[in-house]
């Protein structure tokens, strides 16, 4: 529908393969997951060409939590798979609540259960999970503002977070992802088909959240040019594309601007950036108001003269901090000592890799 199949299956990467389950959010979104990593809408992350993964959308329109928990329709989606998934994105619980408006715990209980049945059916161990919930409907449904929502959330985050498969399912919070100024407390109409269903745009900016490419991994599966500046790059455009863009047949080059001083701080002044890439190119930017701004992890790893330049912001001057961080996908406190116990998968929560620098193996 929305990632178009000629275009998906162009370049698919069975290896990162993804499985939708759960209600209408998830099979509404076709094979949208397919060009996550393309989804990048600043202009300067831009690529000729990128890599799909792989989609097995099993959603069904109108199911609930209860029902999958009930079924083992999960179970049934690795009975002779497609692929071997790498990733779930489970959407789940959403038709439970509707209507009475009320959780008393069951659902968090069955969507547990649901992610029990995920972990057990599968011979991946790599494979995680990603919960996201859902965006505010656009009007109050409830008659308690966003309170009776906020609960929901708050059960089935503490409900994840605190049972024995936290470690392979990451909670993203998405219920205030769609709310504008304009439509202040609930969803703006412009990424909404009806009251609680997203469009098209609204899957973009849903899937554009940082803490869910981190999930995917877009930044650390982007491809290596062949140029001689060649480094990983991620492919990114403002949406699916239906055709293979034009490629440039040169990459900028330019001399890194050398890195502040021994003192560990940002440079205050604009430096010179150096995209690498068939499509790279080579401008002037800021720590703060370009760096800081949108997909520091991204720009920090991959863009040359940023770690350079911004050694604060990239990797806190390659010293783990002492202090506690709030992570941005759930809003939780956590430290360090807490991303050390499974680098691996917490490093990819940001803000981890950039504050716990030595860690996550950002400085070797």
């Amino acid at each position: 529908m929305i990632c178009p199949l000629t275009v998906c299956k162009a370049n698919e990467d069975d290896a990162g393969a993804i499985l939708v389950l759960g209600d209408s959010w998830a099979s509404a979104s076709g094979n949208f997951l397919g060009g996550v990593c393309s989804l990048v809408t600043d202009e300067d992350e831009r690529e000729g060409g990128y890599t799909t993964k792989a989609v097995a959308n099993h959603g069904i329109a109108g199911s609930t939590a209860a029902g999958w928990a009930s079924s083992g329709k999960a179970k049934d989606a690795f009975t002779n798979p497609k692929y071997d998934y790498r990733y779930v994105w489970l959407s789940i619980g959403g038709n439970d609540f509707l209507g009475s408006c009320d959780d008393n715990g069951s659902i968090s209980q069955n969507i547990l259960s649901v992610i029990s049945d995920v972990i057990d059916s599968s011979s991946n161990e790599k494979l995680e999970i990603l919960y996201t919930g859902y965006g505010y409907p656009t009007k109050d449904g409830c008659g308690g503002g966003t309170g009776p929502y906020d609960a929901l959330n708050l059960s089935i985050r503490n409900a994840i977070e605190n049972s024995s498969y936290a470690g392979r399912v990451t909670y993203v919070d998405i219920s205030s992802e769609f709310v504008t100024a304009q439509s202040y407390p609930f969803s703006d109409k412009q990424w909404y088909a009806d009251n609680i269903h997203i469009n098209e745009a609204g899957y973009i900016k849903l899937f554009s959240i940082e803490a869910i490419q981190d999930f995917f991994e877009c930044a650390s599966t982007a491809r290596t040019t062949s140029s001689p500046s060649s480094s990983h790059t991620t492919t990114p455009t403002t949406s699916i594309p239906t055709t293979t863009p034009t490629r440039k047949t040169s990459t900028p080059t330019s001399t890194l601007t050398p890195a502040p001083t021994s003192i560990c701080k940002d440079r205050t002044e604009s430096f010179t950036a150096t995209k690498p890439g068939e499509n790279g190119w080579v401008k002037q930017k800021t720590c703060q108001d370009w760096v800081n701004r949108k997909w520091t992890a991204w720009r920090c790893k991959f863009v040359g003269g940023v770690k350079e330049s911004c050694p604060k912001m990239c990797t806190n001057c390659c010293v783990d901090t002492e202090d506690s961080f709030v992570l941005r996908g759930n809003g939780k406190l956590k430290t360090c000592k807490w991303a050390a116990a499974n680098a691996s998968v917490r490093c990819r929560k940001a803000p981890t890799r950039q504050l716990c620098a030595v860690t996550c193996a950002e400085c070797d």
